[in-house]
C-alpha cells in the first residue's frame, strides 16, 4: 500500500511540474478562488485543459500570450483569462458543471455566467471557437469589449449577448 502512495504522490509532483511550463500570465482558477474570478470581471474567457491533452499542450503559450497583451491592456473588472485543470481532482467538478467534454475548450463567462439564453427558450454555452493565436483570441476580445460599451452606453438592443454569440449548435 505505501507503494501505491508514493507513485500517487509522485504523479502530482509530474502534474505540477507539466502545469508550471514557462510564464503564466493567466489566472489560474481552483475551487477556492472560481467564484471570484468568474464574477470579477465583465468578460472571462476560461481554458478548461488537461495537462495531458497534446492540445492543451499546444494551447498553453498561446493562452499565456494571449493573456499577457490582454491583461496589460484592461483592467481586471472589464477582463480575465483565466484556465482550469480538468485533470485535477479539485477543479473536476467545475469542469463537470460547465459540460466540458472536449479539451482544450474555451468558454466565455460573461457576469459569472456561461450560458446564452436563446430565444426558443432554450440556452446554449458561449464558446470561442476561433483561430488559435494571440492575435485573435485578443482581437475577439477587443470585439466583446466594445460590444460591451455599446450596450452600457444604451446604443442596441440585445447586448453583449446578441453581439457575441455565434450559432454553436454542436450537441453536448
Amino acid at each position: 500500500h505505501k507503494m501505491g502512495a508514493e507513485v500517487k504522490d509522485l504523479a502530482v509532483v509530474e502534474h505540477a511540474e507539466v502545469h508550471h511550463t514557462g510564464q503564466e500570465n493567466s489566472v489560474v482558477v481552483n475551487t477556492g478562488n472560481y467564484e471570484s474570478v468568474m464574477k470579477g470581471s465583465e468578460l472571462v474567457l476560461v481554458n478548461f485543459y488537461a495537462p495531458w491533452c497534446p492540445w492543451s499542450k499546444r494551447m498553453e503559450p498561446v493562452w499565456e500570450g494571449s493573456a499577457a497583451i490582454i491583461h496589460a491592456k484592461y483592467p481586471e473588472d472589464t477582463v480575465r483569462i483565466a484556465k482550469i485543470d480538468c485533470a485535477n481532482r479539485e477543479t473536476h467538478k467545475v469542469c463537470h458543471k460547465h459540460h466540458i467534454n472536449a479539451f482544450p475548450t474555451v468558454r466565455v463567462v460573461r457576469k459569472g455566467s456561461d450560458v446564452n439564453q436563446r430565444s426558443d427558450g432554450r440556452h446554449e454555452h458561449t464558446s470561442y471557437n476561433g483561430d488559435r493565436s494571440p492575435e485573435a483570441i485578443a482581437a475577439f476580445v477587443d470585439k466583446q469589449v466594445s460590444s460591451m460599451e455599446v450596450l452600457k452606453n444604451g446604443h442596441g438592443k440585445g447586448g453583449i449577448h446578441a453581439a457575441s454569440a455565434r450559432s454553436h449548435d454542436l450537441p453536448q
